[in-house]
């Protein structure tokens, strides 16, 4: 079952953010005859590659919520994410654990998240 995303923490950044939904069909040129397109999958999923800022305090809240809470990954998280349809809360599992890096008084958590639809 998906863990919430802690309601006191911020959401991902909103400029730099990238979304990318992978593909569902193939165009198929035969040697004969017009290119015709065939579906592949119903599914497409969708990856999210952000960087989420905290304060240091809360970089270490986030840290053991990370560690314990979402099992360094492992569940999925229910996560708020703004698109051009507004804040909408996604199931998302994170691709790998993420990277930080200092910046001034301020850490910055690159991550790169997977969900099953827009």
């Amino acid at each position: 079952m998906a863990v919430d995303y802690p309601s006191q923490f911020r959401l991902a950044i909103q400029q730099g953010k990238k979304r990318e939904v992978a593909k569902q069909f193939n165009n198929v040129e035969p040697l004969v005859g017009k290119m015709y397109t065939e579906r592949f999958t119903d599914e497409s999923p969708v990856i999210w590659d952000f960087d989420l800022i905290f304060p240091r305090f809360q970089a270490k809240l986030f840290d053991a919520w990370f560690k314990i809470t979402a099992d360094e990954g492992n569940e999925e998280v229910k996560m708020p994410i703004k698109t051009e349809g507004g804040l909408v809360t996604h199931t998302v599992r994170f691709f790998e654990i993420p990277q930080a890096r200092e910046e001034g008084e301020t850490w910055r958590y690159s991550c790169a998240v997977q969900a099953s639809s827009i």
